[in-house]
């Protein structure tokens, strides 16, 4: 097995620190292969304390990431990747319990590639609180994303928008493209694109890592915010310049025209996951404002269509207990993702400000009364 070094970016996380220890004791990785690197920022005096309270494993290491007006995962992510000189390296969230054996399929299959293969994703699961509407149509998104679209994309074209969580890397690999983007709101994906401009595949895995869910409406949508402007700043960043190469390809250059296009796809997966509120919001208003104009036909025999085709996919992966909790919740997903629409006005007007900060969703350990498990049988 390769050496392995965790990346654990923490900021205002005291109360997540149990639970990470404890997940943390719980890999199934040789501890003299691995080491971790908990970042804490130098204002966080309160998580600081915290952490000098718990009981770590022999291979954790706490790094205090110096002050900065770019108080960012990705700056944290950088200022770490001096201190590591491990073969690979995984990034995990505050409240990330991955499943024990993930890191050791992330190393078998690295092995089983060539150098090529930059960067592994595992599947983000959510685990909501009973009874949230919202958390339910949360964990939904994040199945539909990571249990079909994003293994598509890489068996497709090898190349998908990364989640914030999980990412296995190849430290050379990582080191070649610069590292992360401290000033993007979506480093991940922004890294995502750039691993495949210098021709590096992305694949996934089978092994999941659980998450919790924003358990309020509020922190859903500065978090969704967030997303938003990141996507924003990728689609400035990438698409006028990605169009333009793309149109000076040369016929002989087919592995440029191939990366040129994964990068066009990965642009256009964020596009469609920005706009949609705005077009379920204005499917709905077409809807229930008649008008004789064709186009308004058009666009809604389109959008039926789409949502139809989208549905039976829903359906597959609503993750209820009974049929009416599935439909039900198949049903209402349109109304969820127009509750983002609020979320694309406010990063439309961050980013012409100029407005970069993080806005930091807090988290919750996962609730001591409800045993969490891991059916390793289904993974």
């Amino acid at each position: 097995l390769p050496t392995l070094t965790i990346f654990l970016p923490l900021y205002k996380e005291a109360n997540m620190l149990q639970q990470l220890a404890d997940m943390l004791n719980a890999l199934d990785y040789p501890s003299e292969k691995l080491n971790c690197l908990i970042l804490l920022e130098a204002v966080d005096t309160p998580t600081a304390i915290a952490a000098m309270r718990i009981v770590w494993p022999d291979f954790v290491r706490i790094l205090s990431v110096p002050e900065n007006a770019q108080q960012t995962k990705a700056r944290a992510c950088n200022y770490a990747l001096r201190y590591s000189n491990d073969e690979l390296l995984v990034i995990f969230d505050a409240e990330d319990i991955p499943h024990p054996q993930q890191m050791r399929e992330a190393a078998e299959k690295f092995a089983a590639s060539d150098d090529a293969l930059a960067c592994l994703q595992a599947p983000l699961r959510i685990y909501p609180r009973d009874g949230s509407w919202l958390q339910a149509q949360y964990a939904l998104e994040y199945r539909l994303l990571f249990s079909f679209i994003l293994p598509q994309l890489s068996a497709a074209m090898s190349c998908l928008p990364l989640g914030g969580s999980s990412n296995y890397f190849r430290r050379a690999a990582l080191c070649h493209v610069g590292g992360w983007d401290d000033y993007n709101l979506t480093e991940d994906a922004d890294l995502a694109l750039r691993l495949a401009g210098f021709g590096y595949r992305i694949g996934t895995i089978k092994r999941e890592t659980l998450e919790n869910a924003p358990h309020k409406l509020d922190i859903w949508h500065y978090q969704r915010t967030r997303w938003q402007s990141g996507h924003i700043q990728l689609l400035h960043a990438y698409t006028v310049w990605s169009l333009r190469r793309l149109l000076q390809g040369r016929p002989a250059a087919k592995s440029a025209f191939k990366w040129r296009l994964a990068m066009l796809t990965c642009v256009a997966v964020l596009a469609v996951r920005l706009f949609s509120g705005l077009l379920y919001i204005a499917s709905a208003v077409i809807y229930f404002v008649p008008s004789d104009i064709q186009f308004y036909s058009l666009f809604l025999y389109i959008s039926a269509g789409f949502y139809s085709a989208y549905a039976s996919i829903l359906f597959k992966y609503a993750a209820a207990d009974n049929w009416a909790d599935r439909i039900g919740l198949v049903i209402t997903h349109p109304l969820y993702w127009a509750l983002t629409f609020p979320a694309q006005l406010n990063a439309l007007k961050r980013m012409a400000f100029g407005q970069t900060s993080w806005l930091k969703s807090p988290h919750q350990p996962y609730a001591p009364n409800k045993p969490l498990r891991v059916n390793v049988r289904k993974l």
